[in-house]
């Protein structure tokens, strides 16, 4: 879902069989009754940023989170192409911001806005994760929808909009159906720190071979049948199952050579997550660092961090790979399409990538080096923008044995200055930058804890 570094903690859920019901909701939807029982694979991982707690609500899984939006929203109704070119284009060149390994566009819907989305390959229906929009945009309510779990935890409610124009520099949706939250549970805008609307997954990527550049924070997105990729692109094949991009490789562990099958997934903010339970080879190294990576309904889950020897793409070989094992993946990795784990942003944004889905393929071209370490938070700190400005950042946890926890930084610490800069200066991607930056660099910290002013001296240090 998804960011960061490779470095993650995952939060997922234990297992749960939930009932999903469409309800009658006007003409449309007449004697329309859909219930069927969903069980949620709680796939893995994310950061140790995709915690909830740091959007101030308990400490769950927004990586969770991110699983239910396409397990919940996967019967929704998809559309062939559901964007179009406008004016007669056959290209068009988007900018995209890059925050916390996630990709976020601007789009107006019916004309209002504009609003930031998250583009995540990963969910195959679009999605408003803020129904206050509803106030502004005036969309129509479709199906209602009713998510009732079993065990801990309240029920979730959403329903279907179907006909919302949405509209980016050059291209256009004239009637594009969302699931819209009836609550914003994700608080992603805490997280990215920056106000977010929505999810634009499979209808957007679905429409034309896009080509993303993250040196230059730039999309190019192409006719498909026009389309001729550059030369110098490494060409990997795609499956498209359930709505969602799936790449055969194969990663080394323990001197084994291994076939997985991932998940590409622009919502995932770390490198790579593996799945111990989908295949006996999948064995965890000798060097671990063992952390709690969340807590789903049930409490805690934990598992390892770990760096496999290599993991190959095509023609690249990417070597000591950080990477998630969670635990309990017996439990959680049985999903309707057999997979090992998933491959995230904060390794494909060393590439130039093309997604193109018309073609089933997946096109890569090296622009960091893969040898450049892939750093786990070197500081240890969890932190939160808090609304409405996004400029006010709250610690709201701090990892064990890591660099924050021996300089005496304490759950609800309030962080005023950043080696004597004023952090309202800065965003919480370049406050994340600075705490993955490098071991051994040392960082001067100016915090509040109950009115009064704390000063911590950090130096960032590597635990895995």
């Amino acid at each position: 879902m998804s960011t960061l570094s490779a470095s993650g903690r995952f939060y997922f859920l234990p297992r749960k069989r939930y009932r999903f019901s469409v309800k009658n909701v006007g003409n449309a939807a007449e004697n329309l009754q859909i219930i069927a029982e969903i069980t949620f694979n709680l796939e893995s991982l994310v950061k140790h940023f995709f915690s909830i707690k740091r959007y101030g609500f308990p400490r769950k899984n927004l990586w969770w989170l991110f699983v239910l939006w396409f397990w919940l929203f996967s019967e929704l109704p998809t559309q062939a192409q559901a964007f179009k070119f406008t004016s007669g284009r056959k290209k068009q060149t988007l900018r995209f911001q890059l925050h916390r390994n996630l990709m976020i566009v601007e789009a107006k819907l019916n004309g209002k806005g504009p609003y930031n989305f998250l583009l995540d390959t990963g969910v195959n229906t679009s999605i408003i994760t803020d129904a206050g929009l509803q106030d502004s945009v005036r969309f129509s309510r479709g199906p209602a929808l009713r998510i009732a779990g079993v065990g801990e935890g309240s029920d979730l409610h959403a329903f279907y909009t179907p006909d919302l124009k949405v509209e980016l520099p050059g291209i256009v949706s004239e009637n594009l159906t969302f699931a819209v939250l009836s609550e914003d549970i994700l608080n992603l805008g805490s997280y990215v720190g920056i106000p977010v609307a929505g999810i634009l997954g499979y209808d957007f990527f679905n429409s034309f071979v896009v080509e993303a550049n993250f040196s230059t924070l730039k999309l190019k997105l192409f006719e498909p049948e026009t389309y001729k990729p550059e030369r110098n692109y490494e060409v990997l094949p795609l499956s498209l199952e359930g709505n969602k991009p799936y790449l055969q490789t194969e990663i080394q562990v323990q001197n084994e050579n291994v076939p997985v099958r991932l998940l590409v997934d622009t919502g995932a903010g770390f490198a790579l997550s593996l799945e111990t339970a989908s295949d006996p080879r999948l064995k965890l190294p000798a060097k671990t660092l063992r952390a709690q990576l969340g807590i789903g309904l049930a409490g805690t889950v934990n598992g390892y961090l770990v760096r496999i020897e290599k993991l190959r793409l095509g023609k690249y070989l990417v070597p000591h790979l950080l990477s998630s094992f969670p635990d309990s993946v017996a439990l959680l990795g049985k999903t309707s399409v057999k997979r090992n784990g998933t491959l995230g942003l904060e390794l494909l944004k060393r590439f130039a990538v093309v997604f193109d889905y018309p073609h089933q393929k997946l096109c890569l071209k090296q622009r960091i080096p893969l040898d450049k370490p892939f750093e786990y938070d070197l500081c240890g700190l969890d932190l939160v923008a808090v609304a409405p400005d996004f400029r006010t950042y709250r610690v709201t946890g701090v990892h064990e044995n890591s660099a924050a926890a021996e300089a005496g930084i304490l759950a609800g610490d309030e962080l005023l200055t950043l080696d004597m800069m004023p952090v309202s200066q800065l965003n919480l991607t370049q406050i994340s930058r600075i705490f993955h930056s490098y071991p051994g660099r040392k960082i001067t910290l100016l915090l509040k804890r109950e009115g009064q002013l704390v000063y911590a001296e950090v130096i960032l240090k590597r635990r895995i």
